[in-house]
């Protein structure tokens, strides 16, 4: 897997192909992502450009004519897409950050030695930041839901991956002796993507990992409704407004 795969060569048409940057229409809105899913339809001799087919493409399904330096032919880290520490990353500060820790890719740097631009979640004590890691510090995520995808679309209330939120009421799941609250009001969590079911997206909700369960103390992701989270903290108990 490589983030910046360099010049795409041997393009043919019916090769898969990646988007190796955002690709804009006009007025400057975004209209495929790096990263991105495509398939060449043909080439036009007299340009020398690829017409791509992108099915993430707004409106799905857009060809675009590109040229063979926005291409990838292996699949690039992408926007959203999360990742996972491999070993610990030491600072002069004494922060740790712990191999295992989830983070998720925000960017990716051109011709840099530490190309991905990741957010790291929070935990514990220490809040959500940007760090600026290689690609050997970094592997695919393992315990994620089942059928989650990586590649969401649009979420809810203008949510993105990585945004940190707060729960605005208390979230009661299912436990062996009733329900029990998970979360607490004012519990920190951040969003994942798009929930794993159908009717969850209908619904209007979107995936969160909160950092730690009340009931249990590990990290849990729910699938909430976006309108009940919060960007801003909120009062809880024992907090002092100013």
């Amino acid at each position: 897997m490589s983030p910046d795969g360099g010049v795409a060569t041997g393009l043919v048409p019916g090769s898969a192909v990646y988007a190796a940057e955002h690709l804009t229409v006009q007025g400057g809105r975004i209209a495929v992502r790096f990263g991105a899913p495509g398939v060449i339809e043909e080439i036009q001799e007299s340009s020398g450009q690829f017409i791509v087919t992108f099915a993430e493409s707004l409106p799905p399904g857009q060809k675009f004519a590109v040229s063979a330096t926005q291409l990838l032919l292996t699949a690039p880290y992408r926007q959203g897409q999360w990742l996972q520490l491999t070993s610990d990353i030491t600072f002069r500060s004494k922060r740790v950050l712990r191999a295992g820790q989830p983070c998720v890719v925000r960017d990716v740097r051109c011709g840099s030695a530490t190309p991905l631009v990741v957010r790291m979640a929070p935990v514990a004590a220490v809040d959500a930041f940007d760090l600026s890691v290689s690609l050997e510090d970094v592997e695919d995520l393992v315990g994620l839901p089942a059928n989650f995808s990586n590649s969401c679309g649009a979420l809810p209330e203008g949510f993105a991956p990585a945004d940190v939120v707060f729960a605005t009421a208390d979230i009661a799941v299912q436990g062996p002796s009733g329900p029990t609250i998970a979360i607490g009001v004012g519990d920190i969590g951040m969003v994942f993507g798009e929930p794993t079911t159908a009717e969850a997206r209908r619904k209007g909700e979107v995936l969160v990992r909160f950092e730690a369960r009340q009931d249990q103390g590990n990290p849990v992701f729910l699938s909430v409704q976006a309108k009940s989270l919060s960007r801003s903290p909120l009062f809880s108990c024992g907090s002092e407004p100013r």
